[in-house]
């Protein structure tokens, strides 16, 4: 769990799918963490119980980090025209699974990030929709902060 913020999961580990065959058994899982140096922590310490148990394990991709930045001059301009559009506080959530904001940083490093998006449900699921509702909140509200950084 994450010390900066509550209730944040700041590290996991999964088991998503098991193959058998008549030579192996093979568990995939995906490491993830908001902490760069926490995830490779993870891989390794993964590695040395698989190599304990005379296993093998292999890293086939690596989703980058996104970590929170309290200082972020862009989650405050979206926090700003929320409140002006809204006449409410916006809800600021930070989750630790991969999303696209960790590669865009990847590559550029110091870029300034921040994720918006409509209501969701059932996410990763044959049953995953979103609110159409929200959606056009979502829209109007992007193009409302756009329009707002020609001012900075």
């Amino acid at each position: 769990m994450s010390m900066g913020i509550e209730g944040l999961v700041e590290s996991s580990t999964n088991l998503g799918v098991v193959t058998t065959n008549e030579a192996e058994t093979i568990f995939e899982s995906e490491i993830r963490s908001s902490v760069k140096s926490i995830k490779y922590n993870m891989v390794t310490q993964a590695k040395a119980i698989a190599g304990m148990l005379g296993c093998e394990l292999l890293v086939d991709a690596d989703y980058p980090e996104w970590p929170y930045n309290p200082d972020s001059k862009l989650k405050k301009l979206f926090e700003e025209t929320y409140k002006e559009k809204y006449h409410e506080e916006i809800e600021i959530i930070a989750v630790h699974a991969g999303i696209e904001c960790g590669v865009f940083i990847d590559k550029i490093p110091g870029l300034d990030t921040v994720s918006i998006g409509p209501d969701m449900f059932s996410v990763h699921t044959p049953e995953e929709h979103l609110s159409i509702p929200s959606t056009i909140n979502n829209w109007e509200y992007f193009v409302y902060t756009i329009k707002r950084m020609k001012d900075l």
